[in-house]
C-alpha cells in the first residue's frame, strides 16, 4: 500500500517505506545529498520511483523542481515528461556539463540575493520571506557511467560541495559501490540508502558496515542519516500506478501525445 502523509508540509520530505515495526519512514531532502546504492534489482529503482512520485504529488513546481542525468535512458529518463522536471534529462556528458553550468549560474544568482538579505542559506531565507526560492533536486542514475569521465566527475564534486546552501541537492544512484567509483562523491552525501550489496567491501563503502551484504529481501534497505541507521522496506510502485498517480502532472506535449494515441 502506498501511503501519503497529509498535513502541513515540512522540509522537502517523501514517505518512502516502512520500518520493521511498520512505522512509516520518510526522508527529508533538505537534510543533505543522498547516495542510493546496492546490487542490480534489489530496490534502487523502487526507491527512486517512490521518492520522486511522492515529491511530485506533494509539492508544486514552484516549491520543488527536478533535473536529472540518465545515460541508460531508463528510470530517471522516464520522469522527464512530468512538469516538475525542468528542461531535459541529460543522456550524455555534454548535456550533463551544460546542466552543471546552468546550476552554477543559478548558484551565483542565489548567492547575491542571500547576501543582500543577510541569510546564510536558502532554508533560512525561505523561512523568513513570503517569496521563496524553489528547491532543486538533481538525480543521477548509475553514477559510475558519469564519473568515468574526469571532467564530469570534477564538475560534479565541485558543484556538490557548494550547492546545498543554495537549495540545490543531489541524489546519486549506483550499482558499483567501490571507493574508486563513489568515494569522493559520497563524502558530500549526509544520507545513505543502502540495499543488498554483492560483498562486504561495497557494504562498508556505502554505510561503514557489512550489514548490506546480508540483506535477503528485495526492497529491504538500511537508511543512514548520520544520526541513526534504520532498517526499512521500500514501497514498490508499478509503472501503471505511477502514470495514474501523476497523470495531471504531465507536460502539455505528453498530454497531447496521449490524446492522439488514445
Amino acid at each position: 500500500t502506498y501511503t501519503f502523509i497529509e498535513g502541513e508540509k515540512e522540509g522537502v520530505r517523501a514517505c518512502v517505506g516502512q520500518d520493521i515495526e511498520n512505522n512509516l519512514i520518510s526522508i527529508d531532502m533538505l537534510e543533505g545529498h543522498i547516495v542510493v546504492g546496492g546490487a542490480s534489482r534489489w530496490g534502487k529503482s523502487s526507491f527512486l520511483n517512490t521518492f520522486i512520485t511522492y515529491i511530485l504529488m506533494t509539492y508544486t513546481e514552484r516549491e520543488v523542481v527536478f533535473g536529472g542525468c540518465d545515460f541508460k535512458k531508463s528510470d530517471i529518463y522516464y520522469f522527464r515528461k512530468f512538469k516538475h522536471f525542468t528542461g531535459e534529462v541529460a543522456t550524455n556528458t555534454s548535456e550533463f556539463l551544460q546542466a552543471m553550468n546552468n546550476l552554477e549560474k543559478e548558484m551565483n544568482k542565489r548567492a547575491e540575493i542571500l547576501d543582500k538579505a543577510n541569510c546564510r542559506n536558502v532554508i533560512s531565507y525561505n523561512e523568513k520571506h513570503d517569496k521563496k526560492f524553489t528547491y532543486i533536486i538533481y538525480v543521477i542514475d548509475e553514477l559510475p557511467l558519469l564519473t568515468s569521465d574526469k571532467e564530469c566527475a570534477d564538475k560534479l564534486r565541485l558543484i556538490m560541495g557548494q550547492c546545498a546552501s543554495y537549495g540545490i541537492y543531489f541524489i546519486l544512484a549506483t550499482q558499483d559501490a567501490t571507493k574508486e567509483s563513489i568515494g569522493k562523491c559520497k563524502m558530500n552525501c549526509s544520507q545513505v540508502v543502502g540495499f543488498h550489496t554483492k560483498d562486504e567491501t561495497d557494504s562498508k563503502t556505502l554505510i561503514n558496515s557489512d550489514i548490506l551484504k546480508d540483506i535477503t529481501v528485495r526492497g529491504r534497505c538500511f537508511i543512514d542519516n548520520g544520526a541513526e541507521t534504520t532498517e526499512a522496506q521500500i514501497f514498490f510502485l508499478e509503472e501503471d500506478e505511477i502514470e495514474d498517480l501523476l497523470k495531471d502532472k504531465l507536460k502539455e506535449k505528453y498530454k497531447q501525445l496521449q490524446e492522439q494515441e488514445g
